[in-house]
Protein backbone atom coordinates (compact mmCIF):
# COMPACT_ATOMS: atom_id res chain seq x y z
CA UNK A 1 0.00 0.00 0.00
CA UNK A 2 1.53 3.39 -1.17
CA UNK A 3 1.46 5.38 1.64
CA UNK A 4 4.34 9.12 1.54
CA UNK A 5 2.93 11.47 4.21
CA UNK A 6 -0.73 10.70 4.03
CA UNK A 7 -1.19 12.54 7.08
CA UNK A 8 -3.82 15.20 5.58
CA UNK A 9 -5.62 12.89 2.80
CA UNK A 10 -5.99 10.18 5.64
CA UNK A 11 -7.12 12.59 7.86
CA UNK A 12 -10.27 14.48 5.75
CA UNK A 13 -10.92 10.65 5.27
CA UNK A 14 -11.48 9.41 8.27
CA UNK A 15 -13.58 12.43 9.19
CA UNK A 16 -15.48 11.84 6.59
CA UNK A 17 -16.00 7.88 7.75
CA UNK A 18 -16.43 9.33 11.11
CA UNK A 19 -19.42 11.33 9.98
CA UNK A 20 -20.84 9.87 7.03
CA UNK A 21 -21.33 6.40 8.75
CA UNK A 22 -23.41 7.31 12.23
CA UNK A 23 -25.17 9.58 9.64
CA UNK A 24 -25.92 6.84 7.58
CA UNK A 25 -27.44 4.70 10.60
CA UNK A 26 -29.22 7.38 12.11
CA UNK A 27 -31.01 8.43 9.07
CA UNK A 28 -32.02 4.60 8.05
CA UNK A 29 -33.09 3.60 11.60
CA UNK A 30 -34.40 6.95 12.82
CA UNK A 31 -35.71 8.61 10.08
CA UNK A 32 -39.07 9.05 11.48
CA UNK A 33 -38.02 10.49 14.49
CA UNK A 34 -35.56 13.08 12.85
CA UNK A 35 -38.31 14.15 10.43
CA UNK A 36 -40.71 16.53 12.54
CA UNK A 37 -37.46 18.30 13.76
CA UNK A 38 -36.20 19.49 10.31
CA UNK A 39 -39.42 19.26 8.53
CA UNK A 40 -38.72 16.70 5.25
CA UNK A 41 -40.69 13.57 4.65
CA UNK A 42 -39.15 10.67 6.83
CA UNK A 43 -39.08 8.35 3.44
CA UNK A 44 -36.52 11.31 1.66
CA UNK A 45 -34.26 11.13 5.10
CA UNK A 46 -34.35 7.32 4.87
CA UNK A 47 -33.77 7.20 1.06
CA UNK A 48 -30.66 9.59 1.57
CA UNK A 49 -29.24 7.70 4.17
CA UNK A 50 -29.74 4.38 2.15
CA UNK A 51 -28.27 6.30 -0.82
CA UNK A 52 -24.97 6.95 1.49
CA UNK A 53 -24.42 3.69 2.90
CA UNK A 54 -22.17 2.90 -0.43
CA UNK A 55 -20.77 6.43 -0.06
CA UNK A 56 -19.75 4.49 3.38
CA UNK A 57 -17.86 2.00 1.48
CA UNK A 58 -16.62 4.14 -0.98
CA UNK A 59 -14.70 6.22 1.79
CA UNK A 60 -13.75 2.60 3.16
CA UNK A 61 -12.15 1.70 0.13
CA UNK A 62 -10.18 5.03 -0.12
CA UNK A 63 -8.80 4.80 2.72
CA UNK A 64 -7.29 1.21 2.15
CA UNK A 65 -5.99 2.86 -1.69
CA UNK A 66 -6.48 6.54 -1.27
CA UNK A 67 -6.02 8.31 -4.88
CA UNK A 68 -8.52 6.73 -7.28
CA UNK A 69 -10.41 6.40 -4.67
CA UNK A 70 -9.97 9.37 -2.65
CA UNK A 71 -10.46 11.75 -5.53
CA UNK A 72 -13.82 10.03 -6.74
CA UNK A 73 -14.70 10.85 -2.90
CA UNK A 74 -13.71 14.65 -3.20
CA UNK A 75 -15.66 15.03 -6.38
CA UNK A 76 -18.94 13.79 -4.83
CA UNK A 77 -18.51 15.60 -1.17
CA UNK A 78 -17.94 18.90 -3.25
CA UNK A 79 -21.34 17.83 -5.77
CA UNK A 80 -23.13 17.12 -2.37
CA UNK A 81 -22.51 20.77 -1.48
CA UNK A 82 -23.92 21.95 -4.75
CA UNK A 83 -26.58 20.09 -5.06
CA UNK A 84 -28.03 20.24 -1.41
CA UNK A 85 -27.62 24.36 -1.28
CA UNK A 86 -29.62 23.77 -4.95
CA UNK A 87 -32.23 22.38 -3.15
CA UNK A 88 -33.11 24.69 -0.68
CA UNK A 89 -31.89 27.94 -2.69
CA UNK A 90 -34.25 26.38 -5.75
CA UNK A 91 -37.31 24.92 -3.58
CA UNK A 92 -36.48 21.46 -4.18
CA UNK A 93 -36.95 20.54 -0.76
CA UNK A 94 -39.01 22.85 1.85
CA UNK A 95 -37.54 22.06 5.62
CA UNK A 96 -38.21 23.81 8.66
CA UNK A 97 -36.30 27.17 9.42
CA UNK A 98 -33.98 24.61 11.46
CA UNK A 99 -33.74 21.62 9.25
CA UNK A 100 -32.40 24.39 6.34
CA UNK A 101 -29.97 25.40 8.97
CA UNK A 102 -28.82 22.05 9.47
CA UNK A 103 -28.71 21.22 5.68
CA UNK A 104 -27.18 23.98 4.94
CA UNK A 105 -24.14 23.66 7.79
CA UNK A 106 -23.81 20.07 6.82
CA UNK A 107 -23.31 21.32 3.39
CA UNK A 108 -20.68 23.35 3.93
CA UNK A 109 -19.28 20.68 6.13
CA UNK A 110 -19.22 18.33 3.40
CA UNK A 111 -17.77 21.00 1.42
CA UNK A 112 -14.73 21.34 3.64
CA UNK A 113 -14.34 17.95 3.80
CA UNK A 114 -13.75 17.72 0.30
CA UNK A 115 -11.57 20.08 -0.39
CA UNK A 116 -9.28 18.74 2.16
CA UNK A 117 -9.32 15.77 0.47
CA UNK A 118 -8.33 17.11 -2.24
CA UNK A 119 -5.78 19.17 -0.72
CA UNK A 120 -4.50 15.76 0.52
CA UNK A 121 -4.23 14.51 -3.12
CA UNK A 122 -2.73 17.62 -3.74
CA UNK A 123 0.78 16.72 -1.09
CA UNK A 124 0.91 13.63 -2.45
CA UNK A 125 1.06 15.45 -6.32
CA UNK A 126 -2.02 13.13 -7.49
CA UNK A 127 -4.18 16.30 -8.21
CA UNK A 128 -2.33 19.11 -10.43
CA UNK A 129 -3.03 21.97 -8.11
CA UNK A 130 -5.62 23.81 -11.52
CA UNK A 131 -7.96 20.65 -9.70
Amino acid sequence: MFQPNPSLLRRALIADLATAAPTTVLLVVAAGWIAPLVGLEPALLRGIGVAFAPFVLLLVWALRTPRPAAFVVAVLNIGWFVLSIAALLLGWIAPSGSGAAIVAAQAFAVLALGLLQLAGLRRLGAVPASA
